[in-house]
């Protein structure tokens, strides 16, 4: 059952908290796209940044040199055949032949390789970025799946301004997302290294091409470059036309020789791409740069900042009465709650004691009324002035509880209000406790909807969460060892109003039940026997009353074994009946409460 005032508290706190959900539905969605938005651009812009900076330039040159080589062999096929009039040597003219048709079977071996391309355009180039496309597109699927599901787990949870919910996201999926980025970086790079796979067909041909070329540029070089060099005869034009061809194949063999014949060594050897990207923690810098240079929709809602500034304030107003719930649900001692009660549990009792002393007063101006004849008998004296002194004696004390049960109530408030006081006097990062507050709040509260059941459910959990959070902890304890103070200082002033007031009172009363009402038990007179019967009741519903309140009578009987813990001896005398140490008669009871002796029983002991 809830505490006086959790449930009035846990309601204004929720009231409030579900006026800020409602203003803050539009800003948080605008914001989670915000942040979300960042996160993405970022891995992406750092996704092709990597493969760009790490980009392997030999695959690329693949292509270059295939054209460069292509380019000398359309040269030398373009002074032939314009000048191919001009060549009279039948010998030239065959070699020159047969020179052409091998220079356009190699043009158009490149000419296939780089069909469906535009022209200028480097399809090794191509293939790679297509390859950086679909890395792409990966990471992208896999960061909207990451999102989707962040959505579906945390909607309306952090509802309480931009740092917490930013910090919310990065928390949960900075490293999914991260790891999702370098997961599709590797299997980019990956596909782009294997030369001889699936995604890499241009790249093959082409460095197939420039494999073969070596042997196709050495037999032209040494066959019919050679050829040509060794005919002397024929006209000056003729043999200008074949000094340039000459020259073009000689320029083709120079530069495969000095550049293109290396690539694909180069290529294979130490032309693979690496993935070496920005760390996670270098990331989440630049990612907080860029989060900061971006402006959050939270900034500008005016109806969201009124919400979250009432409910701020009334969180931080409720931190003390916080700190008193945690610390009740976690063990510790009695909260301001437990002691008002364990003050007012024992005002109560003096209030019901008092109740039945003055049904006794009263009873005996009934008595005295309905027995004016002033009886007096050989034993019990004058029956109206026993009646007489009980109903005085009683009455004062009546008068004495009612005045000392005021005092130890003021005392008791003085005590309660000292101690209210110096919890909220209490030193703690209020920053720390008060985020901390909102952020449980915020995550037990999320999906509550207002039902006074479910409320108190959930501030029962709320509380529970807080007591157990590690900013929670240091002050908890230092909460614990002051009201564990108070709860000391409370236990002591009551225990010594039990003993010095209460049961003193009650003690001596009993002392009025055994000299003094028993003088009245063999009375003929009626009005006297129904006093009797009524002083009687009252003690017994008086007695039951102690035990109610957990009080147990020390009464022991005759030959009952001495007990220096819960008896007291008034008189220690020889008695033939009874052994050494055996109680002989209970002259007042002793009183128990939880183990704790409040008064001892006074006995007369056999010695």
């Amino acid at each position: 059952m809830a505490m006086p005032g959790t449930a009035a508290k846990a309601r204004l706190l929720f009231y409030q908290w579900d006026l800020l959900r409602k203003a803050v539905q539009a800003p948080l969605r605008e914001e989670t796209d915000r942040i979300f938005a960042v996160i993405k651009r970022s891995l992406l812009n750092n996704f092709l940044k990597t493969a760009g900076r790490n980009r392997s330039v030999y695959d690329e040159k693949l292509y270059d040199c295939c054209d460069r080589l292509a380019d000398y062999y359309r040269r030398a096929l373009w002074i032939y055949e314009s000048n191919a009039l001009w060549i009279e040597t039948e010998r030239v003219v065959d070699i020159l032949d047969g020179l052409s048709s091998i220079l356009n079977s190699r043009i158009r071996s490149f000419d296939e390789s780089r069909e469906g391309e535009e022209e200028g355009q480097n399809p090794i180039v191509n293939e790679k970025k297509t390859l950086f496309g679909l890395g792409a597109s990966e990471f992208i699927r896999r960061f909207m799946d990451i999102e989707r599901d962040f959505r579906q787990r945390f909607d309306g949870r952090a509802v309480c301004g931009e740092s917490p919910l930013r910090q919310v996201i990065i928390a949960e999926v900075a490293e999914e997302c991260y790891a999702a980025f370098r997961e599709a970086l590797i299997s980019t790079i990956t596909r782009i290294n294997d030369i001889h796979g699936p995604n890499r067909q241009k790249t093959a041909l082409f460095l197939e091409l420039l494999e073969n070329e070596r042997d196709i540029l050495h037999s032209l070089i040494k066959v019919q470059a050679a050829a040509l060099e060794g005919i002397t005869e024929g006209n000056d034009r003729e043999k200008q036309v074949v000094a340039e061809i000459l020259a073009l194949l000689r320029d083709g063999y120079q530069y495969f020789l000095s550049e293109a014949s290396e690539i694909p060594t180069l290529f294979k050897n130490g032309g693979k791409q690496e993935a070496d990207c920005q760390s996670f923690e270098e990331w989440t810098e630049e990612l907080s740069v860029s989060l900061d240079q971006t402006a959050s929709p939270f900034a500008s809602d005016d109806n969201f900042k009124l919400r979250e500034n009432v409910f701020y304030e009334s969180m931080k107003k409720g931190i003390s009465f916080i700190f008193d719930r945690a610390a009740n649900d976690s063990g510790a001692a009695l909260t301001i709650y437990g002691l008002q009660r364990k003050c007012s549990s024992q005002i109560q009792l003096t209030n019901e004691v008092i109740m039945l002393f003055s049904e006794i007063v009263q009873s005996g101006r009934e008595c005295a009324e309905r027995n004016p004849q002033n009886q007096t008998g050989p034993e019990n004296g004058n029956e109206a002035e026993i009646i007489g002194g009980i109903t005085e004696t009683v009455s004062i004390k009546t008068e004495s509880l009612a005045e000392n049960n005021d005092l130890f109530e003021a005392e008791c408030n003085g005590l309660i209000t000292h101690y209210t006081e110096s919890v909220s006097e209490m030193e703690y990062d209020e920053d720390v406790i008060l985020n901390a507050c909102v952020s449980i709040w915020a995550e037990v509260f999320s999906q509550v909807e207002e039902d006074d059941r479910s409320i108190d459910e959930n501030f029962a959990a709320f509380i529970k969460t807080c007591a157990e959070s590690e900013p929670f902890l240091p002050y908890m304890d230092a909460f614990g060892k002051m009201r564990a103070k108070y709860a000391d200082r409370i236990g002591g002033v009551t225990v010594k109003y039990l003993k010095e007031v209460l049961l003193y009172e009650i003690s001596t009363y009993e002392e009025i039940l055994n000299y003094s009402v028993s003088r009245l038990r063999e009375s003929d007179c009626e009005a006297i026997k129904d006093y009797i019967e009524k002083f009687d009741g009252v003690t017994t519903r008086m007695f039951a009353l102690l035990r109610k309140n957990n009080i147990e009578i020390i009464e022991p009987n005759p030959h009952d074994p001495f007990n220096g813990k819960h008896h007291e001896v008034l008189l220690a005398e020889t008695h033939g009946d009874f052994g050494k140490g055996e109680i002989v008669k209970c002259m007042n009871s002793g009183y128990i409460q939880n183990d704790m002796v409040l008064l001892r029983a006074n006995v007369i002991a056999a010695r």
